[in-house]
């Protein structure tokens, strides 16, 4: 079943708190010569004050079609590939998509003085419902026949989110999963399953944190097949 969902959104996060940006064209420089020329659109710089929240991002850079985008703020950079609705573009899988960012963020952290003190990837995929609502597929799956017959019979509105936190492969993560219905931003507002997995790695307040080159590569290498991994556990039951 997993096969039938199609991509919605990819986003790989490292997490740099004690980040200092500085001159924003040397980053912006840097950034184009480590992307493959992913970045061939629109660069967004505005002036922030130092004082304005950390998370306001600094520099948004996008492709030319509006797939691709990177943001960087004091707090975090975010790597983000988006599937417009009505555009038809090449989409990666998500162990491309984690072979990019692998590559993309251990020349960042090889280019950029700043430590890394959390890393993340997160998959947003959705299944095109036409019958049945996609609030009683979740209501079936995940309640007994009690809830799914007398309780939640007829949702019209449906979601379950889960976290789960343990070692992988050395890494300390946080384990999302949210399986919601929702509807296509589109004129016909197809009803979808929209899921939702976010993988984090996560520390005491990231004291004493700093991920060095190797460890980034390695989680964005295989983070993606534990991903599927665990959809295909909820699904293919």
């Amino acid at each position: 079943m997993i096969n039938k969902f199609k991509i919605a959104k990819f986003m790989a996060t490292v997490f740099t708190p004690e980040f200092h940006i500085g001159n924003t064209l040397s980053l912006a420089n840097i950034i184009q010569n480590i992307s493959e020329d992913k970045f061939n659109g629109e660069f967004i710089s505005v002036p922030i004050p130092q004082e304005a929240p950390p998370e306001i991002p600094r520099i948004i850079l996008n492709s030319q079609d509006g797939t691709w985008k990177l943001e960087v703020s004091l707090l975090r950079t975010n790597l983000i590939f988006l599937k417009p609705i009505n555009l038809s573009v090449d989409i990666p899988e998500i162990e491309e998509f984690g072979k990019f960012a692998c590559n993309f963020f251990g020349s960042y952290k090889r280019s950029v003085n700043t430590k890394i003190q959390k890393i993340g990837l997160v998959s947003e995929r959705f299944l095109e419902f036409v019958n049945d609502p996609p609030s009683q597929f979740i209501v079936e799956k995940f309640c007994n026949e009690h809830y799914s017959k007398k309780i939640f019979d007829n949702t019209i509105s449906f979601e379950i989110h889960s976290l789960k936190k343990y070692n992988f492969e050395d890494f300390n993560i946080n384990s999302w999963i949210r399986f919601r219905s929702a509807k296509l931003a589109t004129q016909t507002k197809t009803p979808v399953l929209l899921v939702e997995n976010d993988i984090n790695t996560y520390g005491e307040e990231y004291q004493g944190i700093d991920f060095d080159v190797d460890n980034i590569m390695r989680f964005f290498t295989i983070i993606p097949a534990h991903i599927n991994n665990i959809l295909k556990l909820f699904l293919e039951m």
